[in-house]
């Protein structure tokens, strides 16, 4: 019996490569076709699947920006309904898969959240960031508060910079300040730098959300702002584009959103139809790779872009011929992924791996694990290349 099934061995903990400074503007240029494979064995390395969580009493709902650290995952649960969200947050063992901690704190005092929009992980704690409340709070991971930190905005997204310092991310909320990025003070409640003024025709009709504003690698801090097709690197008094998307002939044209639109359902269906990416719905990186995902005509995609070799692999469809499974779409639940050094953690849904099953060790596991369209997604692992083949 099996609770996972593997073929090469994956070796999760792994030195981490010498740090490498940024490169200033490197394009990526992807060519999308529609019903496009990417195969496994032209990405990754290795391949391994297991329940997102060994306990099988709970019952997870929507899972919202999912976070791996050197030792846990974490991500956002809501259930309920669209007029009474009830939002917790897991904390899940990276190693074993056990659960480690739910923090179950919604409410409107002080000591509560009233509705959370981002999470950190950090070696010694977690923050959540309750946007409606304007406040971080810190908890142990024995789940104990720490402390409740005030914010000057109702922040979208943040990251903990070290030393009371945090950057906040605003979105496109010309209501809450006139910047979308912002560099705060917490000991000092001062805001020391504001970046990215917000477009007010844009901020009519625009307000996206990505998997995640920010990521971090080998101390290096990178930040995405849809709709731009640029990753910035952040450092304590600069902002500087680093990597760029090129999407070829769907590309936004630079005077598309001077256009009115209504709101941003009106600009979503208008721009879908005209055949445009214009946002990365999220993204992941380390010194030798590039992950993003968007939609193309409605359809989830999911990018790769090697930094060695500038070759690129993409499509709408994912092939496990590590694993000998078939071809599963990318769908929405694959946007909820994370690079933590050379490997990547995505959420896979329990029918896409009962789809895939063409191999008695595939079969041995999803009859073990009991799975059912109805289980709890499942986590996929995946080592990245260090260089992809050039064709």
């Amino acid at each position: 019996m099996k609770q996972t099934f593997i073929i090469s061995a994956l070796f999760i903990l792994l030195m981490s490569a010498c740090t490498s400074h940024p490169k200033d503007n490197t394009n990526f240029s992807f060519i999308l076709t529609p019903d496009n494979d990417v195969l496994f064995s032209e990405v990754f390395d290795d391949a391994e699947y297991h329940l997102l969580m060994a306990q099988d009493s709970v019952q997870l709902g929507d899972i919202e920006r999912f976070r791996v650290s050197s030792h846990y995952f974490g991500f956002i649960s809501t259930t309920g309904t669209d007029c009474s969200p009830k939002q917790n947050v897991y904390i899940i063992n990276r190693v074993n898969f056990d659960l480690k901690l739910v923090i179950s704190n919604q409410g409107s005092e002080p000591h509560e959240y009233v509705n959370l929009s981002d999470i950190y992980l950090g070696e010694e704690d977690i923050q959540l960031l309750d946007k409606c409340g304007k406040k971080i709070l810190v908890y142990d991971y024995a789940g104990n508060l720490k402390k409740r930190i005030e914010i000057p905005i109702n922040a979208f997204s943040f990251f903990d910079a070290g030393e009371n310092e945090y950057w906040l991310y605003s979105n496109n909320d010309i209501n809450n300040t006139d910047y979308q990025l912002m560099r705060y003070n917490s000991n000092t409640s001062v805001v020391d730098k504001e970046y990215i003024p917000i477009d007010k025709h844009i901020a009519s009709y625009l307000f996206l959300g990505t998997g995640t504003n920010f990521v971090s690698n080998n101390s290096h801090l990178y930040f995405y702002s849809p709709p731009a097709q640029t990753i910035y690197s952040l450092t304590n008094d600069t902002i500087i584009s680093t990597y760029t998307f090129d999407f070829g002939k769907y590309n936004v044209p630079e005077d598309y959103y001077k256009q009115h639109f209504k709101d941003i359902v009106d600009f979503s269906n208008k721009t879908n139809k005209a055949g445009y990416v214009y946002f990365v719905t999220n993204y992941g990186l380390n010194n030798d790779n590039l992950v993003i995902s968007f939609f193309l005509n409605d359809m989830p995609f999911i990018a790769f872009g090697n930094m060695q070799t500038m070759t690129t692999k993409c499509g709408n469809m994912l092939t496990d011929d590590i694993n000998d499974l078939k071809s599963f779409k990318f769908d929405y639940t694959n946007q909820l992924f994370d690079v933590y050094r050379n490997v990547l953690y995505m959420i896979v849904s329990p029918e896409q791996i009962i789809n895939s099953c063409k191999n008695d060790d595939c079969h041995e596991f999803v009859n073990y694990n009991k799975l059912t369209p109805d289980s709890n997604p499942l986590i996929m692992i995946c080592e990245l290349k260090d260089q992809y083949a050039v064709k």
